[in-house]
């Protein structure tokens, strides 16, 4: 082989993972960057223009790359080919990737197995400062039944859908038209839903359609889409189950449909044969796709069902597990659906399909499951994974059981409905299913416990609700967890339990998941192991908490958790947890760990941990061999320094403090003496607002966010509990631990609340005791007033002109706080606007926050001057016989066209004439390709300067198009719109 070329370096990038909108191309740096943040993705570029004959081919060359971390642990891992590096697959771009576990300084080595020259390389690890960004999911070493992320903190998947490769495919291909695919503004927009309701899970199917026809090769611009979409995922928290097979796959005559039948795929996954093809494949995923911090795999989608389970087991156990375990640096968590073939596959983790009861995971199970696709749960046996089940809201119960069941049986995650389409508007069906689960997490996140501790419990209720199916998950002696299902319209009257609770003091609550509130709280003095607890009455279902006295109550929340991962160096030793049914017989499975033994001969083992010795568990074939060694092709001759540049800003901020001793007092003596108004989003108290007045205004337009939260300050700082009394309600909060916000918080980290326009009236009292009891001292009223009216300013006059010293950028990081100097130049949201001088760096449509604040649009629906994101009931134009109005703004390099309709439904397609709309597979409403509905009526059009003829339609009427011909659809209105 004639080699024309050495490999150089050209370009790298560290992608933060700011919290960003999707777009196609992850942006790229000049040159290698000398840091990354910790769990960020750290990426290189390399030059080799060496003529191959298929650089796709991992056995024809292997660019791969060797990392160590300042303690010495080394790993090693694939790059891949990567064409043009923008999409195109003519080009002589190669890279790599990784994820630091690690602060400090790291070294590489990359080399080429055809020996074309390498290169040496180092970056420091920073401390990470989104908080939403936790590491790599692994099994929980102290805890195998759970997830545990790379930060410490436990992992639970609170899941909504699943993308088809197809869906991130292009629109057409070889001919035929691509009726699954979702435009890059509906993805958008779906991953700010899935942000505002606090999911944190997706599934992500490739199922073989990247692949071209030779088996080898891979479409380049399809795969820049998917791992745009992984990497905006990633910026918003959200983790994706990577898939590698699936029963629905693509042939080797279509791009887009999706054959049922092993043989009917490019490859057979479920028989021997194309092993070159199948090894390749799934190198290419894990190079590309196992260095972003929010994947880990499924093996399979309901291997099952082409050719048997049997046969799928067959050839994963003995090549597909082995190759990925050999390929993934990290060991990241594997699992695979349904029970057939993650109980016969040496797999981590069972993903589960169905919902009933005998389905769903059992007290001596000793492995992670998460439910990634609800089948059964209808009234009369619908699919919850159905689009049309979700937006009727008939069906919200069986979703919502679904996640309290999932939670409470020892589970660790539960989707939503993974077949949610996405190119229709979400109705308030779907928005009520999201809000259930949002709810369901902040409760979790409230247990003063971390729930990797907690276990299913068949003992704690000894006689429960009449009529219910419950089951509980506890902390013994600390906590418990039940939730009692009642059935859909079906209610109790109010009565009692009995539970088995050891000797202590102890706190309950009742909570309804549909509403996130606490009903009733009491306490229970416990010491003959039967303890009543009352209840009132209720409908549907509920849930029972039980704390020990002393524990924190949770309160919902709406705000994450701010996490401080500076400290935590993890072990990366994910043990593999046989996983079986208990009737199978066990055999031992090799553990492995990804640490290693730094020597002079750069020559690292990876070592086994001890195995554990395995309860009841599955049979399963033999897999990858518990050590493994990774042999380097260089020997080290120095190992580079690096002194840190620019990194003093970059500390962590998130602080805790103790919490003082509360003694009692004299209550003549306590009181309220002060409030403040909280900016929740920073958790500092706002400029002006350090002392709420009777009568204050506050004014929205000239606050720094809409996230607020009011703080009472007590005299002395610390009181038995206050009492919050809102807007008429006397039981508005109760904290009984400092500090005491109305809308509570979380070792200081305030959580948000919006105040609706109008007068507002608080009283806040403290008491002696916790919980609103013993004696009240003196209280604290304020009537305040929420407005949100711009402020005019004069025009100034002209001042003399003159050219300032330069200053350095004042550089704001993704929630707009400002860090001293602006040192970088990234684009988190791909807007043009560098981070350090963006104030929304989230939102590609938005460098400063506007009305709305940062990923949101300042639209005026209505026309009335208050902006859709402040008004509460938001009013439609009434229905009359005028013609629709069209009129356009400036938008980001597009036309922003303002539909005010004629009528008063609820969707709209827009029709520019010549533009063909295609009917959707799964649904029979129109839509255009090139134009999406972002919010409202607000449409973005790629229009130039000109007269255009436009047309739209309210209630999704069907329209029908020919090349020469649009049928008239019978509540559609033409305009006519002048741009330029």
């Amino acid at each position: 082989m004639n080699y024309k070329a050495v490999s150089t370096i050209i370009a790298a990038i560290t992608c933060a993972f700011g919290q960003v909108l999707f777009s196609f191309n992850i942006a790229q740096a000049a040159s290698p960057p000398s840091q990354v943040a910790l769990y960020s993705l750290y990426e290189i570029s390399v030059v080799n223009s060496t003529n191959y004959t298929n650089p796709f081919d991992y056995e024809e060359v292997t660019l791969s790359a060797e990392i160590v971390s300042p303690s010495g642990r080394i790993f090693r891992v694939l790059g891949f080919f990567d064409g043009d590096g923008l999409g195109g697959s003519n080009g002589d771009i190669w890279k790599w990737r990784f994820m630091p576990d690690e602060l400090g300084a790291w070294t590489y080595h990359y080399s080429w197995s055809d020996g074309t020259s390498g290169a040496d390389g180092n970056f420091l690890v920073i401390p990470q400062s989104n908080n939403l960004i936790k590491g790599h999911v692994r099994v929980d070493p102290q805890n195998p039944r759970y997830l545990i992320h790379d930060d410490g903190t436990p992992h639970y998947f609170w899941g909504s859908k699943w993308f088809s490769t197809t869906n991130m495919g292009p629109q057409s291909k070889g001919g035929e038209v691509n009726t699954d695919y979702i435009s890059d503004q509906q993805i958008n927009n779906f991953i700010t839903v899935l942000r505002n309701h606090r999911h944190n899970g997706v599934g992500m199917k490739v199922a073989l359609y990247t692949l071209e026809n030779d088996k080898i090769s891979w479409d380049l611009s399809w795969t820049k889409r998917i791992e745009s979409v992984v990497h905006s995922l990633a910026g918003a928290g959200i983790y994706t189950t990577f898939g590698f097979f699936d029963t629905w796959s693509r042939g080797p005559n279509s791009w887009f449909d999706a054959p049922v039948h092993g043989d009917d795929h490019i490859f057979n996954a479920w028989e021997a044969g194309d092993e070159h093809a199948k090894r390749n494949y799934i190198r290419t995923i894990v190079a590309r796709f196992s260095s972003f911090y929010n994947v880990y795999w499924e093996l399979v989608n309901e291997g099952e069902h082409s050719n048997s389970a049997s046969a799928f087991n067959a050839q994963a156990n003995s090549k597909y597990l082995p190759w990925i375990r050999d390929a993934d640096p990290y060991d990241l968590p594997l699992g695979a659906s349904e029970d057939d073939i993650w109980s016969g596959a040496d797999v981590e983790a069972a993903y589960l399909h169905q919902t009933n009861l005998s389905e769903l995971p059992q007290t001596n199970w000793t492995w992670p499951a998460i439910i990634n696709e609800l089948v059964r749960g209808g009234i009369d046996g619908e699919p919850l994974w159905d689009d049309a089940v979700i937006r009727d809201d008939r069906y919200r119960l069986g979703y919502r059981r679904s996640f309290w069941r999932m939670f409470t049986h020892g589970g660790s995650g539960t989707s939503e409905a993974t077949w949610l389409d996405l190119t229709r508007s979400l109705n308030q069906a779907v928005l009520n299913v999201m809000g259930d689960q949002r709810r369901f997490r902040e409760f979790i996140e409230g247990i003063p416990v971390s729930i990797n501790t907690m276990n299913p419990a068949t003992s704690f209720v000894i006689s429960g609700i009449s009529g219910s199916d419950f089951r509980t998950r506890a902390k013994s002696g600390e906590v418990y967890v039940t939730y009692f299902h009642l059935g859909l319209n079906s209610c109790v009257s109010s009565s009692q339990i009995s539970v088995n609770l050891p000797t202590g003091q102890f706190d309950y609550m009742w909570f309804n998941p549909s509403s996130g509130q606490f009903t009733s709280a009491g306490e229970i003095n416990a010491g003959s192991g039967n303890e009543a607890i009352p209840y009132q009455a209720f409908c549907e279902d509920g849930v029972l908490l039980v704390t020990k006295s002393g524990g924190s109550p949770p309160t919902p929340t709406t705000t994450p958790t701010v996490t401080n991962t500076s400290t935590y160096t993890p072990t990366k030793t994910p043990t593999r947890i046989p996983t079986s049914t208990p009737t199978k017989t066990p055999m031992p499975t090799a553990t492995s760990t990804a640490t290693a033994t730094y020597t002079a001969t750069r020559t690292p083992t990876r070592t086994p941990q001890a195995s554990l010795t395995p309860t009841p568990t599955r049979t399963v074939m033999p897999s990858s061999t518990s050590t493994r060694t990774v042999t380097p092709t260089f020997t080290a001759s120095h190992t580079p320094t690096i002194a840190p540049s620019n990194t003093a800003t970059k500390t962590p901020t998130a602080t805790k403090t103790s919490i003082p001793t509360y003694t009692p007092i004299n209550p003549s003596q306590q009181s309220v003496v002060k409030l403040s108004l909280i900016d929740a989003d920073r958790d500092v108290v706002i400029a002006g607002f350090e002392d709420l007045t009777d009568g204050a205004v506050i004014n929205l337009r000239t606050l720094p966010t809409r996230n607020l939260n009011i703080l009472a300050i007590t005299d002395p700082e610390i009181v038995g509990s206050v009492r919050f009394e809102f807007d008429g309600s006397l039981d508005y909060r109760i904290e009984s631990v400092a500090p005491y916000a109305l809308a509570s918080d979380r070792d200081g980290d305030y959580r948000a609340m919006e105040f609706p326009i109008g007068q507002h009236n608080l009283t806040v009292i403290p008491y002696t005791e916790t919980s609103g009891q013993g004696a009240e001292g003196k209280a604290l009223s304020i009537n305040f007033e929420v407005v949100n009216q711009e402020i005019l300013t004069p025009t100034p006059l002209p001042s003399p002109t003159f050219t300032p010293t330069p200053t350095p950028t004042q550089d704001y990081n993704p929630e707009g706080v400002g860090t001293p100097a602006c040192t970088d130049q990234l684009d988190s949201d791909f807007d043009g606007v560098p981070d350090c001088q963006d104030r929304c760096p989230a939102d590609r449509f938005k460098s400063v926050a506007g009305i709305c604040g940062c990923g949101r649009f300042d639209t005026d629906y209505d026309l009335n001057g208050t902006m859709d994101c402040e008004e509460v009931g938001l009013t439609r134009p009434l229905k009359s016989s005028r013609p629709g109005i069209a009129r356009t703004e400036p938008f980001i390099g597009k036309t922003l066209v303002i539909l005010e309709p004629f009528g008063d439904g609820t969707s709209y397609s827009l029709l520019v004439q010549g533009t063909h709309p295609s009917t959707g597979r799964k649904q029979k409403r129109a839509r255009t390709r090139s134009q999406q509905i972002l919010e409202h009526n607000a449409v973005a059009l790629d229009l130039k300067c000109g007269d255009y003829r436009l047309r739209y339609q309210v209630q999704g009427e069907i329209i029908k198009s020919t090349k020469t011909k649009m049928v008239k659809s019978r509540k559609s209105k033409r305009l006519r719109i002048k741009i330029c």
